[in-house]
């Protein structure tokens, strides 16, 4: 076994004092650090779509309110994680913001979270009724009182 020359510890050395700040810092980094942020996103529903309890039947058939409605054949239905879903996979009734298409089905679905259903009928006690839309049957507010009566 070879001796070793001055140039190979010189190296080791430096080798080990390199890992050994580059660990310190790494602990000195994350101990100032704060944890990683676990936000809640804030989903992009539009302040139109109307709050309702969504039963989907036999696609394209759906129930919003007790009100028969259809589903348009691209019908998007975003759940709790904001993550498409297919009509298929959504089972009872759900708390939902929806929009209509131009031909009145609806278009799109947000399943809603319990902290969106709150504040989904907050808007709707702060901000005028203007009404159903596109004869969905029930009112906003009857909307509002029947899910928080099935939550």
């Amino acid at each position: 076994m070879p001796v070793p020359t001055f140039s190979m510890r010189v190296r080791h050395a430096f080798a080990a004092l390199t890992a050994t700040a580059a660990a310190i810092g790494f602990v000195a980094l994350t101990a100032v650090l704060p944890p990683p942020a676990t936000a809640q996103i804030v989903r992009p529903i539009p302040p139109s779509a109307e709050l309702g309890k969504l039963e989907i039947l036999s696609f394209p058939q759906a129930r919003i309110n007790d009100v028969p409605v259809l589903l348009s054949a691209g019908t998007r239905i975003y759940d709790r994680n904001n993550l498409i879903t297919t009509p298929a996979s959504v089972s009872g009734a759900q708390a939902v913001l929806f929009e209509r298409d131009m031909n009145g089905l609806i278009g799109r679905v947000w399943i809603l979270t319990d902290s969106e259903l709150a504040a989904a009928q907050a808007r709707l006690k702060t901000s005028p009724i203007t009404g159903g839309g596109s004869g969905s049957g029930a009112s906003a507010a009857d909307a509002a009182a029947g899910i928080a009566t099935q939550q």
